[in-house]
């Protein structure tokens, strides 16, 4: 599909909450405030979550959620908008399309979530000694940019001086280790003559890794990694959501039919596969935390609660929605892949 949009339909009933306003300090404590009612795990199926990828604070929200709706509640999802990040409307709800918004949608299904990026390790780790929020400024009590350009002798191909420097800056990624050992991967996207930018918050003091590699070797890790984790084995999925970083495709725009042809082949047991680009991933980690991800492919695969107590499957979806675009001026609505634009999240219902 070129253009236009993929609709889901859920024949039972299912909870949409759409958090407006959240770059507000106050919504967020409001967010907060709201106490999550006792819940069996059981019970519990996916969250899908899509947010407005232009603000701010995203982690700060999805942290307020997570207090709010409890740890036994999984989700997947990822930022919607445009690229470059502007904000604008781009959260699809009953009352129009908004901006500045939060959109969870509570499915009756149970999920097996993968995370998986194939970036390489190339040094680390390293300590960030002065930071905030998503820009960072120093490594080991050396400035960032200093540390990327003597990074860049070793490992680019670009001399190391500061007019190159925003040709390269952007190969090296920025790991951060969780102690769950989880490496929660950070993108660069600008820099200044003292810090870097990056999508998704680095804490001061936290140890990071500098990742890199290229768009195909992170492709070759990925494959090898899903065919380790042997997915082909997991049959009758009632569908599997793609959720993949907006940044992993390549200059000429074949890079995610590649990427849609390699997954495609680990998930036959998938009776739809549906996805989106997105900006910044996000998904539950299996030590039940949820984090903010870039430069990140989310795969969460859904399995019916029904079916789950050995009862008739009860959802359907439109056939054949795999997803595959190549026009760059088109903004699209609903799990498509623009080259361009993200604008996605379903239709509330």
């Amino acid at each position: 599909m070129t253009k236009g949009s993929i609709v889901i339909a859920w024949n039972k009933p299912i909870a949409i909450t759409n958090y407006k306003n959240i770059e507000n300090t106050d919504s967020i404590k409001d967010l907060i405030g709201v106490t999550a009612q006792p819940q069996n795990e059981k019970d519990i199926g996916e969250y899908l979550l899509f947010i407005d990828g232009s603000v701010i604070n995203m982690e700060e929200n999805l942290d307020a959620l997570y207090k709010k709706i409890g740890f036994c509640a999984t989700f997947a999802g990822g930022g919607a908008g445009e690229i470059p990040t502007e904000a604008s409307p781009c959260i699809i709800t009953n009352e129009g399309l908004l901006e500045n918004t939060m959109q969870t949608i509570a499915t009756n299904h149970k999920s097996q979530t993968t995370i998986t990026h194939g970036w390489e390790k190339q040094s680390g780790p390293h300590l960030v000694t002065a930071s905030k929020k998503t820009k960072i400024k120093s490594l080991d009590y050396e400035s960032i940019i200093s540390f990327y350009k003597r990074h860049n002798t070793k490992f680019g191909n670009h001399r190391a001086d500061h007019t190159k420097f925003s040709s390269f800056f952007q190969s090296y990624l920025v790991g951060i280790e969780k102690l769950d050992g989880e490496v929660l991967i950070r993108d660069p996207f600008k820099h200044s003559e003292k810090s870097i930018n990056y999508i998704g918050n680095i804490p001061e003091y936290s140890q990071v890794q500098i990742l890199g590699g290229t768009k195909d070797s992170s492709r070759g890790k990925v494959d090898q990694e899903l065919t380790d984790l042997n997915l082909k084995e997991e049959k009758n999925i009632d569908a599997t959501f793609i959720f993949n970083c907006v940044d992993r495709d390549d200059a000429d725009h074949n890079g995610f039919s590649k990427e849609l042809k390699m997954l495609n082949k680990h998930l036959p047991g998938s009776k739809h596969i549906i996805g989106a680009q997105t900006i910044g991933e996000i998904a539950t980690s299996e030590s039940r935390l949820l984090h903010l991800h870039s430069k990140t492919i989310v795969i969460s695969r859904l399995v019916h609660l029904v079916r789950y107590l050995k009862l008739k499957n009860s959802l359907k979806f439109f056939k054949k929605p795999i997803f595959r675009a190549n026009d760059s001026r088109i903004l699209f609505s609903f799990f498509c892949i623009p080259q361009r634009y993200t604008c996605f999240h379903r239709l509330g219902i």
